[in-house]
This record gives C-alpha cells, structure tokens and sequence, in this order.
C-alpha cells in the first residue's frame, strides 16, 4: 500500500497503523521492532507509545525509506528511534532483544513469509506481542458505476486479467496464516477486515502510478498486463479509471488480515 497520500487514503492507512500498534499493546519503556517499515508510518506511533525510556528500531532494505524515517524521526523530536538495513528473513538483532514487533504490508512480499515469520518471533522476548496486517490484494476491488462508459469492458478483462495471473502468487487468508501456523506461531488471532476507498480530488497521475504499480516488480500491474494488452491501451484505460476516481465516480474496497499476539 503506498504512504504519502493525503485524504481518505490518508484516513483508512492512519487507521490501519493505529489499529496494529493498538493490538500490539506498546507500553512505555518498550523495545520495538517495526519491521519492513517504509517512511515510518508505524515507527512514529511506537515512538511515541514507548516514551523516552522506550526504543524503536526501524527495519528496512531500501536505504532512502530509512533515511526518511530519520528525517521524520529528527523533525518530531524523537530520539529513541534508530535504523537498521536488513531483511525480514535475517533480522540482524539478537534473540529476544523486543517486547513487541509490529509490521504492516510488508511480510507478503518477504521471498519466505514463513521464515519472516519465525525471524520476527526469535527476535521476541518471552511474553513479546507481535501485531501485524497485510493486504489481501486478490480481494480487491473497484466499482465504477458505469463511469468509464466504453472502456467499462476493457476495465473489467484488465482486473479479471490481474486476478487470473496473479493468483498464484498473491497471498490469501488462508496462505498468511499458514506462514503463522508454520513458525510455530500459537494463540494468535487473525481478523480479515475490509476499508472503503473514495479518490476524489486526487492527482490522476498519482490515481494512475498507484494502479499500474501497485506491486514490485514482475508482480505489478503494468508488467502483468503487458503481456496480455496492449500497453498504450492499457495506459488509456487506466488513466480513463483514473479521472473518473478523481472526479468521485469510483469506490475500492481493499481487504487486508490483521494478525496478532504473544510469543
């Protein structure tokens, strides 16, 4: 899911993020671990919830996502936030070394969920919580209402494409928590939950990179569908679905699956 935007994207991303540090029942004097932790959403609340006698340390691989963390972190004050490179599947921290570790959209696209999975609770104490939420990118959907008049059937055959191509490949309920279930993860729970999505007043270009890119790499929207449709089509098509996202003629539902507990 991408960060940085403002409005209703803002709105139902900040609840997510508030929903996971909820669940991770962050006290002050905690250690955390955000992990995959992109521009910080989740850095920041720990930060916060820990206090200054608290710890939070940031994991990512991409060097630019922490150093904006560390911008973020300098210009709110917080000095108990530290950054670490490193992947989810080889977390260089000691065992034990957290009370809590919280992570959103970020262990679906781990090479290993399961071994992200068993990563993130070595590096728990006993008694740790662990709070997580991933999308459920094969339930997403879009309701155009007709708005994109003759290009409605080729927007249909492009996410009907997406959901056929990507099935083997994007995580379902059933797959995360097979991930939990396979580390050794017990007590859990899992909640699926779904947000409803307006874009209205959004830069279509932004409507646009987000669709066509929502994925890295061969996964994304733009590389599965050139295989299939005409590029300059598709580009035509989604930029179409776009404005009229812009204009507020089209609702999402994005689905995602919290899970959480103790280790």
């Amino acid at each position: 899911m991408s960060e940085g935007l403002s409005g209703e994207a803002a709105s139902w991303l900040e609840r997510i993020a508030d929903a996971v540090i909820d669940r991770a029942n962050i006290r002050p004097g905690n250690r955390v671990i955000d992990l995959g932790a992109g521009t910080g959403l989740l850095t920041l609340r720990a930060a916060r919830a820990v206090g200054s006698s608290g710890a939070v340390t940031a994991l990512d691989s991409d060097p630019a996502c922490l150093a904006s963390i560390e911008s973020a972190a300098a210009k709110a004050g917080y000095s108990n936030v530290e950054t670490v490179e490193g992947r989810l599947e080889d977390i260089p921290s000691a065992s034990a070394a957290f009370d809590a570790a919280v992570c959103r959209s970020a262990l679906a696209y781990a090479p290993d969920m399961t071994a992200a999975v068993k990563e993130m609770l070595r590096v728990l104490a006993g008694g740790g919580r662990f709070s997580v939420f991933e999308p459920l990118l094969g339930e997403v959907s879009w309701d155009t209402g007709g708005c994109l008049g003759r290009m409605e059937d080729e927007f249909a055959a492009m996410e009907r494409t997406l959901a056929e191509k990507r099935s083997s490949y994007t995580n379902d309920r059933e797959s995360i928590r097979r991930a939990f279930n396979g580390a050794g993860a017990e007590g859990y729970q899992s909640l699926p939950v779904h947000f409803t999505v307006n874009m209205s007043g959004r830069e279509t270009d932004e409507i646009v990179r987000e669709y066509l890119e929502d994925l890295p790499g061969a996964m994304s929207a733009s590389r599965v569908l050139a295989d299939a449709m005409d590029t300059g089509r598709v580009m035509e098509v989604a930029r179409a679905f776009a404005q009229a996202a812009s204009a507020g003629g089209v609702l999402g539902r994005i689905w995602g699956l919290f899970v959480w507990g103790e280790h």
